[in-house]
């Protein structure tokens, strides 16, 4: 009776650690479901977070052309303004308005270089940041590969434990 008793003891810490066991990895399948999901979610985030950094760049390069283009209409009537000498004090007057009005663009200019540069820094800096993301997805996704093998590996483990239990049960 003791021996009985003993070999009870015995099966039931046996079934228990079994049971525990089969927990562990059902909790490790869920862990492993979850993590493409995850990365998934990550990775939209960097691709839209560099096609806003590709837009702005477009934009700030076409605001340059738009000024470029506005200081080389002003430098072309500059040079038609300075030309005739007969209305030489409207002439005068014309080319101080012009000057101010050239100087005030170029500064504008200057803010608008140190603009774009930035922000074509900031693309550079988010293209490099999307490249990482991408070689980190690439690494995570190669480390993936073989979690649906592990996840096979732990449900044909279950299953003979569950076998095991059931003979443990029934003898």
């Amino acid at each position: 009776m003791q021996m009985a008793l003993e070999e009870a003891e015995d099966t039931q810490l046996y079934l228990d650690d079994a049971l525990q066991g089969q927990d562990d990895l059902k909790e490790q399948v869920a862990m492993a479901e979850r993590r493409p999901n995850r990365i998934q979610g990550e990775t939209e985030e960097l691709r839209t977070s560099l096609e806003q950094s590709e837009r702005s760049r477009k934009v700030a390069e076409q605001e340059l052309m738009d000024t470029t283009e506005r200081v080389q209409l002003l430098h072309a009537q500059v040079a038609h303004i300075a030309r005739p000498y007969t209305f030489l004090v409207l002439q005068k007057h014309r080319t101080t308005i012009l000057m101010n009005t050239k100087k005030k663009l170029e500064t504008d200019i200057a803010q608008i270089q140190s603009e774009v540069e930035e922000a074509i820094q900031e693309a550079r800096n988010a293209e490099e940041k999307a490249n990482k993301a991408i070689t980190d997805i690439e690494e995570l996704e190669s480390m993936l590969e073989g979690e649906p093998k592990q996840a096979a590996d732990a449900i044909k483990g279950i299953q003979i434990y569950e076998r095991c239990i059931k003979e443990l049960i029934f003898q």
